[in-house]
C-alpha cells in the first residue's frame, strides 16, 4: 500500500498540515506537531475483514498508532487504535506497544530498542482479533464481546463499524513505515450484526 501506485491514495485527513511523505516505499511521519492529533488515511478503499503485516520503527520517545476500520470523521471513536509506542523493556500495558489502545493489553512486550525495526501482523474477522509483534502472538481476542464502553471510549467495541479505513496517527513524535500489505479476507459465515 505503499508503491507508487497507491502512495497517491494517502491523504492528511484531518487538515493540510504537511504530516507525512513516502519515498521508496517507506511512509514517514515527520511528528513535527501535536495538537491536535493528526492521521495519514488510506483513501483508496475501505476494509473489512483482512490481514495486515506493516514493519515500522521509531524514534527516541515516539508515539504514534496503527488505526482499523477507522471512520474519517471520527477516528478515535468510531475506529480503533493498535498502539505504536518506543517502549521497549517496558511491562505491557493497555497503552503500550501492541495494545488495543487503553482497551486489551497485550501478553508481552516484543518491542524492539528506538531506531529498530519491529513488525505487526494483524488479522480481523468479524469481530475476531489478533496481534503479532515480532512473531509473538500477544493479542488474540473477540471484539464482539466488549458490550459495554472500556477506557476512556465512549463506544462498545461492539458497536464499532466494520468497514472503514487504515491510518497512521501522527501523535508528536518520529515514526517510519514500511512495507504495508493487506490481504482482504472473506466474511465469516458465522458474523454476526453489531450489538444493539
Amino acid at each position: 500500500m505503499l508503491d507508487q501506485t497507491n502512495a497517491q491514495h494517502w491523504r492528511n485527513i484531518t487538515d493540510e498540515k504537511d504530516i507525512f511523505g513516502i519515498q521508496d516505499g517507506v511512509l514517514h511521519i515527520y511528528g513535527e506537531s501535536l495538537y491536535p492529533l493528526r492521521y495519514a488515511g488510506f483513501t483508496g478503499q475501505n476494509f473489512e475483514n483482512f490481514e495486515l503485516h506493516v514493519e515500522f520503527r521509531l524514534a527516541e520517545n515516539a508515539n504514534s498508532g496503527i488505526f482499523l476500520r477507522a471512520q474519517s470523521d471520527d477516528p478515535v471513536e468510531r475506529g480503533f487504535e493498535i498502539q505504536v509506542l518506543e517502549d521497549h523493556g517496558e511491562p505491557p500495558s493497555k497503552n503500550g506497544s501492541a495494545a488495543v489502545y487503553d482497551v486489551v493489553t497485550p501478553m508481552f512486550n516484543m518491542a524492539r530498542p528506538a531506531g529498530e525495526w519491529n513488525s505487526y501482523d494483524i488479522r480481523l474477522v468479524g469481530t475476531e482479533f489478533e496481534v503479532t509483534m515480532n512473531g509473538w502472538l500477544v493479542i488474540k481476542t473477540d471484539l464482539g464481546q466488549m458490550v459495554e464502553p472500556y477506557g476512556k471510549f465512549s463506544v462498545a467495541y461492539a458497536d464499532l463499524p466494520r468497514e472503514g479505513m487504515i491510518m497512521i496517527q501522527d501523535h508528536g513524535g518520529e515514526a517510519w513505515y514500511r512495507n504495508l500489505l493487506v490481504r482482504p479476507i472473506p466474511a465469516p459465515l458465522h458474523d454476526s450484526p453489531p450489538h444493539p
